[in-house]
């Protein structure tokens, strides 16, 4: 039900609302998808979303995120947020 759901959010240029289901519904999640829509959010909240959502649940993917979101967001409050969560050291 929410891969589909995620998939048209896309197709209709929808992307916060793709990026929301797929960080809310895991089975929605799809790592390719996800890159392409996160730098085209509107709001950067979604990003930062993202950057814990990334920790959390996929961190072993975290650096191609970086890499994708890296000219779209300041870096000095995702390092603040890294070291807030004590994550650092990645």
């Amino acid at each position: 039900l929410y891969p589909p759901a995620a998939y048209l959010y896309m197709q209709d240029k929808q992307f916060d609302s793709a990026v929301k289901v797929m960080m809310d519904r895991t089975p929605a999640y799809n790592h390719d998808i996800f890159l392409e829509a996160i730098v085209k959010v509107r709001n950067a909240e979604i990003m930062y979303k993202a950057v814990q959502f990334y920790l959390n649940m996929h961190p072993m993917e975290f650096t191609k995120l970086m890499e994708v979101m890296e000219p779209h967001v300041d870096h000095s409050r995702v390092v603040n947020q890294l070291r807030r969560t004590g994550d650092w050291a990645l």
